[in-house]
């Protein structure tokens, strides 16, 4: 299904999630158009999702198809109601939510205006549950559920290239998680090494959610935030601000994971340049031989190519570029190291490490017990 999956660490309902995503989509009534990239990552969340909520036991998901539409749990009514609801390019622009001002909405003003958002994106999803506003009576108490959960932030947390405003029901899901003792982690490719402001901004609605609701600060302890991929930690303070976490020395994280092969701990640096030069220069070597109007940008993990001002690269082009690079890495043995080169939408870079490696660094930094699932 993808060639370079990983691990999973639960067991994933993959036919019920297709099946449910094919009758909201109709994904096998294409004739002309294979399923692509972004709705094999679509199924696997929504797999995701019913493995975490208990989803559909493995031997009814063998079941007669025509049956998985209509079920009698409430798992599985609440996927009839997806498969019901609009989709998100069915919702006009114009018909936007309520704003919400987390700065400077104040008393019972505050709470009507989140009330009203959460109405409004209730009517328009039925999937979503009823959810308590105040959250004083489903926080703190006992849960059965992962100990650690991450995050991607484009395509998954927000939409791609854009950063996590206002979206008060899911930085509710998420404040609950953290008020339940379950750790937060959001692993993303954005690389500002340890420029906390940077990253601030791209979740700036989410820390705002959780200072308006007074997020205590052990439960702001366990939200994390891995840039690089797997290379620069941040973790949340009392003050609702992301702080590097050390990297050295006791508690420093990199010392923590050097018994790991992978850990960035172990990594020779002399093998860290050597992967950044093969990327560069197969980047340049792209840029100049399909006459891109693009230039090459290296920073202390990764080579990226992004487009002149007020330029576009084809998506062709930086298809060809990450592939180029992927295969020219592959081929070189004393690079060693893992890596990740993508497309980013309007970009393309090359990352030294990859998510694999940022989540795991996490488990085993937060003591998170490994428990590796066959999928469904």
């Amino acid at each position: 299904l993808v060639p370079t999956v990983g691990k999973f660490f639960t067991r994933l309902p993959l036919r019920r999630a297709f099946l449910a995503y094919n009758a909201k989509y109709a994904i096998t009534k294409r004739r002309h158009v294979c399923i692509s990239f972004n709705e094999l990552r679509h199924i696997l969340n929504l797999a995701q999702i019913l493995a975490l909520r208990g989803g559909p036991n493995p031997s009814n998901d063998r079941s007669n198809p025509s049956e998985q539409s209509i079920g009698s749990t409430d798992e599985e009514r609440a996927v009839r109601r997806w498969e019901l609801s609009p989709s998100v390019l069915s919702i006009s622009n114009h018909d936007a939510p309520p704003e919400l001002d987390l700065d400077n909405a104040n008393g019972d003003d505050k709470e009507s205006k989140t009330k009203d958002k959460i109405d409004f994106i209730r009517e328009r999803h039925p999937l979503v549950d009823q959810i308590d506003i105040s959250k004083s009576a489903s926080a703190g108490g006992p849960f059965e559920g992962p100990k650690m959960i991450t995050f991607d932030g484009d395509q998954t947390l927000y939409s791609d290239g854009a950063n996590f405003e206002s979206n008060p029901l899911l930085a509710n899901y998420l404040y609950l998680l953290l008020r339940h003792g379950v750790h937060i982690a959001v692993v993303t490719a954005a690389g500002y090494e340890y420029e906390a402001k940077k990253y601030e901004f791209r979740l700036s609605g989410l820390l705002a959610y959780f200072q308006e609701q007074r997020l205590p600060p052990e439960d702001c302890e366990r939200f994390y935030l891995f840039g690089g991929e797997c290379n620069f930690l941040l973790v949340l303070g009392s003050d609702y601000r992301l702080h590097p976490v050390k990297e050295h020395g006791p508690g420093g994280w990199q010392t923590a994971t050097m018994h790991m092969a992978e850990t960035p701990g172990n990594w020779d640096e002399d093998c860290v340049q050597s992967l950044l030069d093969v990327a560069e220069k197969s980047m340049q070597n792209s840029m100049e031989e399909q006459k891109l109007r693009a230039r090459i940008i290296r920073k202390k993990r990764s080579v990226g190519m992004i487009p002149q001002p007020n330029e576009q690269i084809p998506r062709e082009a930086l298809d060809e570029a990450v592939l180029r690079a992927q295969y020219e890495l592959e081929q070189r043995e004393r690079v060693g190291l893992p890596f990740c080169a993508f497309n980013g939408g309007r970009d393309a870079w090359v990352d030294v490490g990859n998510k694999r490696v940022g989540v795991q660094v996490l488990q085993s930094f937060l003591g998170v017990p490994v428990q590796i699932k066959p999928l469904a």
